[in-house]
């Protein structure tokens, strides 16, 4: 069971990051900072939430999911066939995935650290760590 929710949380920590480029071309240096870590606070409250149809609704109408060891998932019909499953599975197991940890964070309590966001062009990212949580221990970390 761990061996699944890991994929899922990996493959959460990985499209999180590239959910964030997405509609920030026009704005100045800091809004466009400040919108990719709004979208990413979304992300995860949407994802800890169950609510697959919120997490779909951050990713661009072609955006291409590439979750490891699964198949990709291409524009938002497939996108969130994938989250519903995937999401729902992870609500099963009662766990939270915890955004902007340090690496290798193990401690059960909240994240303290903050990410590093940057932007070139009509293009953001956002860099940070990630925990997951089942029932207050810590059964993940990644990037």
């Amino acid at each position: 069971m761990i061996r699944f929710v890991r994929r899922s949380w990996i493959t959460a920590g990985a499209v999180v990051i590239l959910s964030t480029t997405m509609g920030f071309a026009n704005a100045a240096g800091s809004a466009d900072e400040s919108a990719i870590r709004t979208v990413n606070v979304n992300w995860g409250k949407a994802y800890n939430g169950g609510d697959a149809k919120g997490v779909t609704a951050l990713y661009a109408d072609d955006a291409v999911l590439l979750p490891p060891g699964a198949p990709g998932a291409r524009g938002k019909t497939a996108i969130l066939a994938f989250y519903t499953k995937d999401v729902a599975d992870t609500k099963v197991l009662g766990a939270e995935i915890v955004l902007s940890c340090e690496p290798g964070d193990r401690s059960p309590a909240p994240c303290k650290s903050r990410t590093e966001v940057a932007v070139s062009g009509n293009m953001g990212w956002e860099v940070g760590y990630m925990k997951v949580l089942v029932k207050g221990a810590v059964v993940d970390t990644g990037k």
